[in-house]
């Protein structure tokens, strides 16, 4: 079986105490990555879409959304954006036939306007929760329905929809994505309503893709969560706890975790893995 791929959209530069804690002043450039993984003879799933220039270059941006933007300052790799990788792997963004969306901030969802066909899988849990905010409560939380296409509700169906199993390596229930059992949604609390992450069981080495659960591994693995980050920026502080307790018992346990954000050099970067 193929093993995904996570390329590196673009940087953002922060403060290393902003997301490990005594993490100092030395300045981190943190990576947006988003997947791909493709299945024999079909288009490749897409998982996300990281940044594009919707958020970062265009004049039609909302004065919040151009706040943003000049805050963060993405810093964009045009030859990994989802439709310079797609393109090396033959294919078009009209091609794509399924995105799972496992959250609505900008870096993960920028490029779906681009997508005119494809399906796409997110959490009941987090469309209901961004279609209750008005539009000062989503801007708060980092959200911009701006970014999403105009007839996103009529492609979207919701993983809680799916067959509910029960995940190995401690990480509870999830949902099976496909019905065969080699992907699963994995909810993930504490970044953002309805957060997910996905999970390959099948792999040689199992793999987790926690997305923003934490930025970096390190925070992870040392049980180094920042303070200010965890309680003011996540969702839940407390439940962003567990999740890393949960994503320490799955490394443990001999899998493999690839986050988001985490800067280090990821060996599912470039091409995918044969299982």
């Amino acid at each position: 079986m193929s093993s995904p791929v996570f390329p590196v959209s673009a940087t953002v530069r922060t403060w290393k105490w902003v997301v490990i804690a005594k993490g100092g002043w030395r300045r981190l450039d943190l990576a947006v990555r988003y997947g791909l993984w493709q299945r024999p003879a079909e288009p490749p799933i897409l998982i996300d879409t990281g940044y594009g220039y919707r958020t970062c270059k265009t004049r039609e941006r909302s004065a919040p959304l151009k706040i943003y933007g000049g805050l963060l300052r993405p810093r964009l790799n045009p030859e990994n954006l989802v439709a310079a990788r797609l393109a090396s792997l033959g294919y078009s963004m009209d091609e794509v036939q399924l995105t799972i969306v496992t959250h609505f901030h900008p870096d993960h969802i920028d490029g779906l306007k681009d997508l005119p066909k494809s399906r796409f899988l997110a959490s009941k849990e987090m469309w209901s929760a961004t279609s209750s905010l008005g539009r000062v409560g989503r801007t708060g939380s980092g959200v911009f329905l701006e970014l999403l296409p105009l007839d996103f509700r009529q492609r979207l169906s919701f993983i809680e929809d799916l067959p509910l199993r029960v995940l190995p390596f401690g990480l509870g229930e999830g949902y099976d994505v496909l019905g065969d059992g080699e992907l699963f949604a994995v909810p993930l609390g504490g970044h953002a309503p309805g957060h997910f992450g996905l999970l390959w069981p099948n792999l040689d080495q199992p793999l987790l893709y926690a997305a923003d659960a934490q930025w970096l591994w390190r925070a992870v693995s040392e049980d180094r969560a920042p303070w200010l980050a965890t309680r003011l920026v996540a969702h839940d502080g407390t439940e962003a706890l567990k999740t890393m307790a949960r994503l320490r018992a799955f490394a443990d346990a001999g899998g493999e975790v690839v986050l988001c954000h985490d800067p280090s050099p990821s060996s599912f970067e470039a091409v995918g893995r044969e299982a």
